[in-house]
């Protein structure tokens, strides 16, 4: 079976520095690749190229707006003169210009079937004989409704036909149904989670927790809750003087101009931010924290929270609609549903070190049973040879 994955992210060293997403295509694509699939990587990217890695070929794309300048001139020209009109003309040559790429590189390549993601609506006029599987990991209708971020709504009507044009549509949780049903009206066809590599991801013994540390991985933004983050951690560094904050992932000017503001002097000074890491060294800097708080305004899954706790890491998150989904309140992690309810949380487990262990151990065990990137391939693979012999 020939699989090509359509992405504008994946982790890898020859690539831009990417997220969960790029996290997520590269399990997948090693996954299926070990599972004896021939997998493709077809990237929208800053630069084209090509090359093999660990056997899988990638061909790398330079975006529309890189390719056609003038284009985008005229839609940021437009924009700026509340021509509204001008982004979805944009947005339509665009993705039809992704169909005609998407199709080429089916034919050529003798494609059997296609993985591609909803945001934004990349394949919305996506037309080939192979058949489209669409795996939603959030859009930007999400981010508009859900987490109050304004958005074109050009956008919209591109992620309604990206979906409504797919043969299989894949949610990654129960909450991620929920969405589609109530923002786009249309039913997913599977619900597989995503899938973490636990023995990848898997405590560093060697490594000694920072007593007292408090971790934070992944992008640095506001609806990431750093804001909130900074509040709860400042008060806990009232009560626990040498209580210290880590910070990992993209978003320096972030950092410089929000979160080091918003920090007291005397938490700033015990304040490290490691900028964006190498997905192969996050084990080991994770298995340096006490406690790891990721307040999120809003998840469809949340790979960095089953990441930490893969580490066997006690993790505590915000009372977010996929939150339960993920932990079981007390056992296997926190689900806080205040910031005074946070620092009351990190306060009774900085004074119970037994319970962080056990906490944590508990979590890698939830997630062996629940999130497992085996797991994750196997239900993948399934689906897909349920649509070519549909």
């Amino acid at each position: 079976m020939k699989v090509v994955l359509f992405t504008n992210e994946y982790a890898h060293k020859k690539l831009p520095p990417t997220g969960g997403l790029g996290t997520f295509y590269k399990r997948l694509a090693e996954g299926l690749t070990q599972q004896g699939l021939e997998v493709h990587v077809l990237l929208i990217s800053k630069k084209s190229t090509s090359f093999t890695s660990d056997g899988i070929p990638f061909k790398v794309v330079k975006s529309y707006a890189k390719l056609f300048p003038f284009k985008e001139f005229m839609r940021s020209l437009g924009n700026r003169l509340g021509r509204s009109q001008s982004t979805k003309r944009f947005l339509i040559a665009e993705r039809k210009y992704w169909s005609k790429v998407l199709n080429q590189y089916v034919q050529k390549h003798r494609i059997d079937l296609v993985e591609s993601f909803a945001y934004d609506g990349y394949t919305a006029f996506y037309a080939s004989p192979a058949p489209l599987i669409l795996r939603f990991h959030g859009s930007r209708k999400f981010w508009h409704y859900k987490l109050h971020h304004q958005q074109n709504p050009s956008y919209f009507d591109m992620e309604q036909m990206a979906l409504e044009n797919c043969n299989s549509l894949v949610a990654n949780s129960l909450y991620t149904k929920s969405v589609l049903n109530e923002l786009y009206q249309i039913n997913a066809t599977a619900l597989i989670y995503n899938g973490i590599d636990t023995s990848f991801f898997k405590p560093k013994i060697e490594v000694k927790p920072i007593s007292k540390s408090i971790f934070y991985f992944g992008t640095l933004s506001a609806s990431k809750g750093l804001l909130e983050l900074t509040r709860i951690v400042n008060r806990i560094h009232q009560t626990h003087p040498d209580a210290s904050l880590h910070l990992i992932g993209r978003g320096r000017a972030y950092f410089e101009n929000e979160i080091k503001q918003n920090l007291s002097p005397s938490l700033l000074k015990q304040t490290t931010y490691l900028g964006a890491q190498a997905l192969v060294d996050l084990p080991a800097l994770i298995s340096q924290a006490g406690v790891v708080i990721l307040p999120s305004r809003g998840e469809t899954f949340g790979y960095t929270i089953v990441e930490a706790m893969s580490l066997e890491k006690t993790t505590v998150i915000p009372n977010i609609p996929v939150a339960q989904e993920l932990i079981d309140h007390q056992e296997n992690g926190y689900i806080f549903t205040s910031e005074e309810h946070c620092v009351k949380i990190i306060n009774e487990l900085f004074s119970k070190p037994e319970l962080l262990r056990d906490i944590g151990k508990a979590a890698r065990l939830k997630v062996e049973a629940e999130f497992s990137i085996e797991q994750m391939i196997q239900n993948s693979i399934k689906l897909y040879k349920t649509i070519l012999h549909d």
